[in-house]
């Protein structure tokens, strides 16, 4: 009797998984035809159109492995050091990129999940949650991990070429690649989902600050300069490289997915296939362990879920008006401080202020967007205080040029990447409201002008303010810390023109989800043209500049 029990509960096992399967296989073979749909498209484009973004790919990884190559093969001129700095660099890459990749799956996660209609319509339909979880995480994971093979492409291409690998190193990199990235993706996934359940859970937030607070002294002790020395220079050079090499202790750290990425493949280059298939076999092993824990949490995403939708925004907590002696409709009729200061400002008609007010709400309420801000802010903040380790001597006038104009480039490449994630989807989240717009008095062709000078002003004034920072950790005169401020906000005003201007051809009122926008080909065409035109303005300022044989006088 228990084995007839057994055998039924087997069999309605087995048909559920099957039934599951079907449903995530639609899933899958539904949007791989839109997908194919998409590509066959391409031909209806302009061929001018394809083929700057063809030769603007192929150029980026020709560039691009030039320098790894140029760059491995002079590290490895260097006897008895070149392969341990080679091997340290390997796992330091692998390292932050898999970082990176673990945000970028929580960002892109939580706006597929949450704030996706897509997602609203399949719930509504007779799909099961754990497969449509699956199909979130898959979709995520692919909108994630393409950035991450494009950059580590020529990076494992050229370090093959160096070592001299035979043809199925890069079979085995391919699959080890393959592998690894679904653990970074179903893990950022997961985060997503908790993030969405207890996001308003004062434990949650009290954790969620302590962990902030512990990220952000790791990396400021990370990125603190080791003194070194003077006599050890000089007299014994393998205690100066292993203090040097401290810092990134972190990334051959061995319960890291990413060291046994990178560990597989120096074991595959240098022969060990044993040890390299026993990695691969490693990444495997986690990847499905995570697949199979996420596979089980559909009820808790629809819980998830659940509460981020009935989630009362602080702006609409009456209980904080009520503290205040407030009505419900003295709070309506209440400016906000955006609002107030937008008021403050003079010479700006009304139409282009609730314009701006719009789009900064809209800006506000979106999670996807402001938490990239975060990140970006993040990250330039620890540029600018790592110069310090940069900080030039009067006497050296080749390194100023050569120094100044990379953190000019530098500069210039955050601002692109500004205005091309952030202000390129603008035209593109009105959606199917933009002919409204259109019919109003505002008109589109103000509205598109009113966004470009809004972008512009922030755009250039972060700009200011990054490159004033920047000029005075490299203790800059102030004639070339004006020069500077002055270059880069021309490079702000032209590369938010190509932003609003490709964004406005090339719109796409069809997503809601800004990373799907710039994913495009229009936000593609916007980022090669903006980074062809900092490598030009930058090499031609570079070369006609006078200040070769100058010394700096403060």
């Amino acid at each position: 009797m228990l084995s007839i029990e057994k055998q039924t509960l087997a069999r309605e096992a087995s048909s559920n998984d099957a039934y599951e399967f079907s449903q995530l296989w639609l899933l899958i073979k539904v949007n791989l035809i839109q997908g194919l749909r998409k590509l066959i498209g391409i031909r209806e484009k302009s061929w001018l159109f394809i083929s700057i973004i063809f030769f603007a790919i192929i150029g980026y990884l020709v560039f691009t492995f030039s320098l790894f190559h140029a760059g491995f093969r002079f590290i490895s001129n260097f006897p008895g050091l070149g392969s341990i700095l080679i091997e340290r660099l390997q796992f330091l890459a692998f390292a932050t990129l898999m970082i990176l990749l673990l945000f970028s799956s929580i960002i892109i996660s939580y706006a597929s999940m949450f704030r996706n209609r897509e997602t609203w319509a399949l719930l509504s339909l007779p799909v099961d949650y754990s497969t449509l979880l699956k199909w979130k995480i898959i979709e995520s994971s692919v909108l994630a991990s393409w950035a991450f093979i494009f950059l580590v492409s020529p990076l494992v291409a050229a370090y093959g070429v160096v070592c001299h690998v035979s043809w199925h190193f890069y079979v085995y990199i391919l699959l080890a690649i393959c592998f690894f990235i679904w653990i970074p993706s179903i893990t950022g996934g997961f985060l997503s989902i908790i993030i969405g359940r207890f996001v308003d859970n004062k434990l949650f937030q009290l954790g969620f600050i302590l962990v902030a607070i512990f990220f952000v002294l790791t990396v400021k002790g990370l990125f603190s300069p080791v003194p070194v020395p003077e006599d050890l220079t000089e007299s014994r050079i393998m205690v100066v490289i292993d203090r040097l090499l401290a810092k990134s202790d972190f990334s051959v750290f061995p319960f890291l997915p990413s060291y046994w990425l990178t560990k597989g493949i120096l074991s595959w280059a240098e022969g060990a296939t044993l040890l390299a298939g026993f990695y691969l076999l490693t990444i495997l092993s986690y990847a499905m362990f995570w697949w199979a824990l996420i596979s089980r949490l559909g009820p808790f995403f629809y819980s998830a879920f659940s509460s981020t939708l009935s989630r009362v925004s602080i702006f609409q907590d009456w209980s904080l008006y009520r503290k205040n002696n407030l009505s419900a409709l003295e709070a309506l009729n209440k400016s906000s401080i955006i609002e107030w200061v937008l008021r403050k400002i003079p010479l700006i008609s009304w139409e282009a202020k609730y314009l701006i007010l719009k789009d900064l709400r809209v800006f506000g309420r979106d999670t996807t967007q402001w938490s990239q801000t975060l990140i970006l802010l993040g990250l330039f903040i620890v540029y600018v205080f790592n110069l310090r380790q940069f900080k030039l001597q009067n006497d050296m006038p080749f390194w100023i040029n050569l120094v100044s104009f990379l953190n000019l480039f530098v500069c210039s490449t955050q601002l692109a990447t500004m205005a091309t994630r952030f202000v390129f989807p603008q035209f593109s989240l009105e959606g199917k409201r933009a002919w409204i717009i259109g019919i109003a008095p505002i008109g589109l062709v103000r509205a598109v002008k009113i966004k470009f000078y809004a972008a512009s002003v922030l755009v250039c004034g972060f700009g200011l303010l990054l490159m004033v920072m920047s000029c005075k950790m490299l203790d800059l005169s102030l004639g070339k810390t004006i020069y500077f401020c002055g270059v880069v906000s021309v490079m702000g005003l032209a590369l938010t023109g190509i932003a609003i201007g490709f964004g406005s051809l090339y719109p796409n009122f069809k997503e809601d989800n800004p990373n799907k926008i710039v994913s495009g080909f229009g936000g593609s065409l916007c980022l090669i043209l903006s980074s062809l035109y900092i490598i030009f303005s930058t090499f031609l300022l570079a070369i006609g500049v006078r200040w070769q044989y100058e010394v700096d006088v403060v």
